[in-house]
């Protein structure tokens, strides 16, 4: 992948907020899209909306050329997502015996086979699992090393301690229920760890959240001498500190609004569901605009299933406080158009994180493409070893 032209891309490929779409500065951002794809978009609201969508999913469409030129151009700048391996083949009664679905399955069925083997070759004696959850990969490991699961949520650390009496393994689970950030070395002073003193410890997470992944975990990593093997899978960028960016790529710059688009992806919806996605965001944003909505608040289910945008304002209950500046049908195009062009945006900024977090890793860093990434979009995991390859 080419950093500097894909950084050279993003500074100059327009990128909107949709909720804002109806405010005056969504109309000013508008205007700075090209002309030809403005022009395009006066057409009818239904024929815009589904030939977008067409579009989005790859399918034929009649969306100007220009704007397909910029897409294909979007997804030539972006880590080949492709799985390594063969293809996991998983049945219906495989997932409900391991009390997992499917896609949770998926995941650490492919996960588990990669831990092995880098415990295998690197001669690890325990695992740490961060993030550990409900203990699905951690009870899976189980039955391979000794293993340590770190949980900050102690509903969950309960589930995962209940999972583990109900399905013994091979090995030893230690569940240790704490926040970790910058005390690591406070972890290895517990009773609990104590009879791991002087091992040689994997860390790895599956989905490790915001800055557990793009922060904590690679320092511990690079700076623990009893940490060998680091194997990371990350989501939630969106709850990183963008003012932590970037930590070895210069030039990248990412607000909450790149770190969110980059953890969305719609390849695996259908048409309907993402036209009907659009018209609810056209709705929210106009009800941003004229009735002082808050971006964060919680519109409850009722304005979720409004087809309309008087029912929404009704079901949000809030009195309107200024006329609309443009229609609902224009902030509805508008609306699938950016969700189109910031979707094929956000994987370029994953990359970019991605890479930003291979190059401050120390060892033998490198990116592998671990799950299907129509089951599983964030599908990159970041493995490194100290030592020699």
């Amino acid at each position: 992948m080419n950093i500097e032209r894909a950084l050279k891309f993003l500074n100059h490929s327009p990128n909107g907020h949709m909720l804002f779409l109806a405010s005056t500065s969504g109309i000013l951002e508008f205007e700075q899209i090209p002309a030809e794809w403005q022009e395009w978009l006066e057409q009818e609201t239904e024929f815009v909306v589904l030939e977008l969508a067409k579009a989005l999913l790859d399918q034929p469409s009649q969306v100007p050329r220009s704007l397909l030129d910029w897409s294909n151009t979007a997804r030539q700048l972006q880590l080949n997502r492709t799985p390594v391996g063969p293809e996991t083949i998983i049945s219906k009664q495989e997932a409900s015996l391991s009390r997992m679905g499917m896609k949770k399955l998926h995941e650490v069925k492919r996960m588990v086979d990669l831990i092995v083997d880098l415990g295998n070759q690197h001669s690890i004696d325990v695992i740490i699992d961060m993030g550990a959850g409900h203990g699905y990969l951690t009870q899976e490991l189980a039955n391979h090393f000794p293993i340590v699961g770190i949980e900050c949520d102690w509903v969950r650390t309960c589930a995962a301690q209940r999972r583990s009496q109900q399905m013994p393994s091979k090995y030893e689970i230690v569940y240790i229920q704490e926040m970790i950030q910058d005390n690591m070395e406070q972890l290895f002073q517990k009773p609990e760890m104590l009879k791991f003193k002087d091992k040689r410890f994997l860390l790895c997470g599956l989905h490790c959240c915001g800055d557990l992944s793009g922060r904590y975990m690679i320092d511990w990593f690079n700076n623990n001498p009893q940490i060998h093997v680091l194997c990371v899978v990350s989501c939630c960028y969106h709850l990183m500190d963008p003012d932590l960016i970037p930590r070895s790529i210069q030039g990248l710059k990412c607000t909450t609004k790149e770190l969110r688009m980059s953890c969305h992806c719609f390849n695996d919806f259908d048409t309907q569901r993402l036209t009907r996605f659009w018209k609810r965001q056209a709705f929210r944003a106009q009800a941003q605009h004229m009735c002082d909505l808050n971006e964060t608040r919680d519109v409850g289910k009722d304005a979720s299933k409004a087809k309309d945008l008087t029912s929404y304002l009704k079901a949000v209950a809030k009195p309107v406080v200024r006329e609309p500046l443009i229609d609902v049908d224009t902030v509805y195009k508008r609306v699938a158009l950016f969700a189109f062009i910031n979707s094929r945006l956000g994987p370029i900024y994953e990359s970019l994180l991605l890479l930003d977090r291979q190059g401050s890793t120390r060892g033998n860093p490198r990116l592998i493409p671990l799950f299907d990434p129509l089951i599983s979009p964030r599908n990159v995991c970041l493995v490194s070893h100290k030592g020699s390859s």
